[in-house]
């Protein structure tokens, strides 16, 4: 049943090689950066790429723009996984250093064109109370004053987790976040929204003038932040036991006015997993995962022997799924379904201001590494890097007038777009 398996890998190699040629396409009506192959690019509309130079970068996450597309800003962790901030002034391709040891999962945000907001870990922090205190600044990029600080909040810590699916990896790259929980930290009219526990289920209001830290929800994970920053929804997660013993998953979509914190429930036709707002804050897209085969089971006998044989143990199961995406319209409550493909798990969903599009990324089914598992190109417990190459995400623009989509490029890690 091997072929069954390699027929999908033509298709995942052209899409590789095609990243260049795809992504400087002139129609792309936006600028956007992404992480290739390890490195920072950034496409501005009409013209040829540029790579940002970022010497000694091991990892490169939380890509930012400025309200006014003139800045880039992103995190940047060297071998020894040291964090440092930066920003790069698009027009000329000079960069600046705003802080460093950012080792705090949090993002960075911008307050508006010229002044960014981070955390830092408070020095008072004792890990072993199981409590961080974590500082937000707020830096100006053009006249290089001095940071100030915003205020100081306290968030549960002992978080962690892993997988040794590629896939699952490259979700969590696209997401921001081990399991696709993200943190958040964005400046509103009512505060500073931040997650205050490390998964991100609790999410809060700081004052800046007052000090004071609200509480808005215990169980509000994967938050998303509407364009008009007047609104955020998020996933309440339960997670029970059944009486015989499996594990039951219970999800709610909720939206929280941020005038009010009044909580409203949202009723959808399936579990919710990432979720970001229409243009103009009116409807909420979800994605959603559906486990639609495995590729185990596919596989002959000797298929099946060679792939344990290289993992090590009996691998017994490898999913596959169908995404899909949906849209809600928050009013009414009213559910259309706008794409279902196959792959892995939506990684980002970015919906362009002008409300025709929205982007997406969506990591591919593991096809071309069970493949290379079993004819022996990859090594499970070899490098890890070049098992996570072909599971690489794919972007698509999704028309939401007729729901058709086109393929923006494939191999653009963490695409962020100034739109």
């Amino acid at each position: 049943m091997l072929n069954r398996i390699s027929k999908f890998l033509p298709l995942a190699l052209a899409l590789l090689m095609a990243v260049v040629s795809i992504q400087a396409q002139s129609d792309i009506p936006f600028s956007y950066a992404a992480v290739v192959d390890g490195q920072l690019w950034v496409y501005p509309v009409g013209e040829t790429p540029i790579q940002i130079e970022t010497p000694d970068a091991r990892l490169i996450n939380n890509l930012t723009w400025s309200p006014d597309g003139s800045l880039l800003a992103y995190i940047v962790f060297d071998e020894n996984y040291e964090s440092k901030l930066l920003v790069t002034h698009v027009a000329d391709g000079s960069t600046q250093e705003i802080a460093t040891s950012l080792n705090t999962g949090f993002p960075v945000s911008f307050q508006d064109d010229d002044y960014i907001i981070y955390t830092l870990l408070n020095p008072t922090t004792d890990p072993a109370t199981g409590i961080y205190v974590i500082d937000i600044w707020s830096s100006p990029i053009s006249t290089r004053d001095a940071a100030r600080l915003l205020g100081t909040f306290s968030q549960g810590a002992g978080c962690g987790g892993g997988s040794n699916i590629p896939a699952d990896w490259v979700y969590y790259e696209e997401t921001q976040g081990l399991g696709g929980f993200h943190l958040i930290l964005e400046a509103t009219p009512y505060g500073i929204l931040h997650s205050a526990e490390c998964g991100g289920s609790v999410v809060a209001l700081l004052d800046p003038e007052t000090g004071e830290d609200t509480i808005i929800s215990q169980n509000f994970t994967r938050t998303a932040l509407s364009p008009d920053r007047t609104k955020i929804a998020g996933v309440e997660l339960n997670v029970r036991m059944d009486s015989s013993d499996n594990i039951v998953r219970e999800t709610r979509l909720l939206v929280a006015d941020l005038t009010t914190l009044e909580i409203t429930e949202l009723t959808v036709s399936s579990e919710p997993d990432q979720i970001t707002f229409s243009a103009d804050s009116s409807a909420i897209f979800y994605s959603t995962r559906i486990q639609s085969g495995d590729f185990y089971d596919m596989l002959s006998d000797v298929d099946q022997a060679a792939l344990n044989a290289n993992i090590g143990f009996d691998y017994q199961t490898v999913p596959r799924y169908t995404s899909e995406i949906w849209q809600v319209n928050i009013s009414d409550n009213s559910e259309i379904q706008v794409y279902t493909g196959d792959a892995y798990a939506i990684g980002r969903m970015i919906a362009l201001t002008d409300g025709s599009s929205l982007i997406f990324s969506a990591v591919p089914n593991l096809d071309a590494w069970v493949a290379g598992l079993i004819d022996g190109t990859i090594q499970f417990n070899g490098d890890f890097e070049s098992q996570k190459a072909v599971v690489q995400p794919v972007v698509y623009s999704l028309n939401l007038s007729d729901n058709s989509t086109t393929v923006i490029g494939a191999g653009l890690g963490q695409i962020t777009i100034a739109d």
